[in-house]
C-alpha cells in the first residue's frame, strides 16, 4: 500500500471518529459532573411535582408570585423531566424541559429551556432535597421570555 492510501485511510477514520468522540466529551462535560444516584434517590426524586415560584420584581418592591408543576424521571446520573409554570401577572404558562442532577446526593442541579425552540427562555436551578425526600427547596436564574432580561427568584416544590 502507498504511503498517500494509508493517509487517505487514517483520515477517512478520524473524520468518522471525532465527531463521535465529540459529542460524547460535550455529554461527560455537560453531565459527568454529577454525582451517581442511588436506587432509593431514583425512587424519590422520580414522579410528579407541584409547588410555587417567588420572582423578584426589578421595576418595584412587589414579588411576582406563581405555581409550578413537574415531573422528573432518571436514567443513570442524569435527571430529566418536564415542568409548566404559571404566572398570573404576565398570563403566561409556559413548559420547560428540565435535565440535571445531583451533587453530594442532597443537592439538585436542574438545567431548564422553553419547549418551543423558537422562545429564548431557559435557566438554572439549584435546590436542596429535603431529608424525607417529599420537598426541594431553593433559587433559580433565568432569561425570561416575557421581561427579556435576567430574572431569579426562590422556588420549593413539593412531591405528589
Amino acid at each position: 500500500m502507498e504511503t498517500f492510501e494509508i493517509i487517505a485511510i487514517c483520515g477517512i477514520i478520524g473524520t468518522i471518529i471525532a465527531p463521535i468522540l465529540a459529542i460524547l466529551f460535550q455529554k461527560h462535560l455537560n453531565y459527568g459532573r454529577f454525582n451517581k444516584i442511588d436506587n432509593v434517590r431514583k425512587q424519590a426524586i422520580a414522579g410528579s411535582w407541584n409547588g410555587d415560584f417567588i420572582q423578584d420584581n426589578k421595576f418595584n418592591d412587589k414579588q411576582i408570585k406563581g405555581t409550578i408543576t413537574g415531573k422528573f424521571s432518571t436514567k443513570g446520573k442524569i435527571i430529566n423531566g418536564y415542568m409548566r409554570i404559571e404566572n398570573k401577572i404576565h398570563n403566561t404558562n409556559p413548559s420547560f424541559r428540565i435535565k440535571g442532577g445531583f451533587k453530594m446526593a442532597r443537592f439538585l442541579v436542574l438545567d431548564f429551556e422553553n419547549e418551543k425552540n423558537e422562545i429564548v427562555q431557559f435557566g438554572k436551578m439549584i435546590m436542596e432535597f429535603s431529608a424525607k425526600a417529599d420537598k426541594l427547596t431553593g433559587m433559580f436564574i433565568s432569561y425570561g421570555a416575557e421581561t427579556e432580561d435576567v430574572i431569579k427568584g426562590k422556588v420549593e416544590l413539593r412531591k405528589e
